[in-house]
């Protein structure tokens, strides 16, 4: 956990999967110094116990201990900032103390029906039982290389390469003692069966697997996480969505989708775009936050080019401009 300033109006920043509140170091930094900044710890990384994780609860223990955070802290309200997963247990938190939320940043956000196995901008699910999503898709290579704290550069799956392949967009390089850090602080995350990435159940349908009930990547999975009743909260904070061009975690067809995997011919035996298709994640946020709208939410999206998953890091200059201006204009 980190934490700058000690008065004003809070801003608690959560991060996204395989990460910490290191991510934001940078921004902690920059944030006016008349906010009360907390960038926390997730359950089960960065430097926050090592624990099981029930994946039916969906992003709820996540969600809950924003607040035990915020209790600890003596904050009432805040502003949440969240990054990827994190922006899907922005959303979670938000469903379920509506009266403590100042403002939403959504940055690079998780779609709000989890992770694959959806297949329109409303999260229809292509599969009854979810088959395609949960803990069976992540490559056993990438598994291997987060186990061994693989840092070489002649492996396409240790987390150096993640970090320039995936997370940014090349040639964006972080500088080399920052990119150590990030990758160090990655390796943190808890990798016990029941937290990542979980349990693995077998399925009749394409591609095999279906979610099972441990670990984080069970839980996003759209059996469990559906956050399509966040256009329902009352009151509605004002929310600001953040997303660079290029991203390809978040996005209407993700290259590690099963889909898209699919219709490459990596998963043999797909069955058609009809059937299981990439999922739309772009279109199902786009679609909550318009719903949101139309009920009296208030939004904005902010795409910034040549920016894949990490705005405020690839884009640090206008993702806090972006960011100072909405706080700096809500009532």
């Amino acid at each position: 956990m980190r934490s700058v300033g000690s008065e004003g109006e809070a801003v608690v920043l959560v991060h996204g999967m395989i990460s910490s509140s290191y991510i934001y170091e940078g921004l902690l930094q920059k944030l006016p110094g008349k906010y009360r900044a907390v960038a926390m710890d997730l359950r089960g990384h960065g430097d926050s116990e090592c624990a099981d994780y029930d994946a039916t609860r969906g992003l709820r223990d996540f969600a809950e201990d924003i607040s035990d955070l915020m209790v600890a802290f003596a904050i009432s309200q805040a502003h949440l900032v969240g990054h990827s997963l994190g922006g899907g247990v922005a959303m979670q938190f938000a469903l379920l103390y509506p009266h403590q939320v100042l403002s939403l940043t959504l940055e690079a956000t998780m779609s709000p029906f989890g992770q694959y196995c959806t297949k329109d901008k409303q999260g229809t699910p292509c599969w009854p039982d979810y088959a395609g999503s949960g803990c069976g898709f992540p490559n056993p290579a990438f598994l291997a290389a987060m186990r061994s704290r693989d840092m070489s550069l002649d492996n396409p799956f240790s987390q150096p390469n993640a970090w320039r392949r995936v997370v940014v967009k090349p040639p964006f390089t972080l500088p080399p003692d920052v990119e150590e850090k990030m990758c160090q602080e990655s390796f943190k995350c808890c990798k016990s069966a029941d937290f990542f990435p979980g349990d693995v159940q077998m399925s009749d349908n394409w591609p095999g697997y279906r979610p099972g009930v441990k670990g984080v990547l069970n839980a996003v999975s759209p059996a469990y996480c559906n956050l399509a009743a966040f256009v329902d909260i009352q009151p509605k904070p004002p929310v600001l969505w953040v997303r660079g061009d290029s991203d390809c975690i978040v996005n209407d067809k993700a290259p590690g989708d099963p889909g898209s995997l699919g219709a490459a011919g990596v998963i043999m035996n797909w069955p058609g775009e009809g059937v299981f298709p990439a999922q739309p994640m772009v279109k199902q946020i786009r679609n909550v936050l318009k719903g949101y709208e139309k009920l009296g939410g208030t939004y904005k999206e902010v795409v910034l080019p040549d920016c894949a998953h990490a705005p405020h890091i690839e884009k640090a200059a206008q993702f806090l401009a972006e960011l100072v201006t909405f706080l700096a204009n809500i009532a």
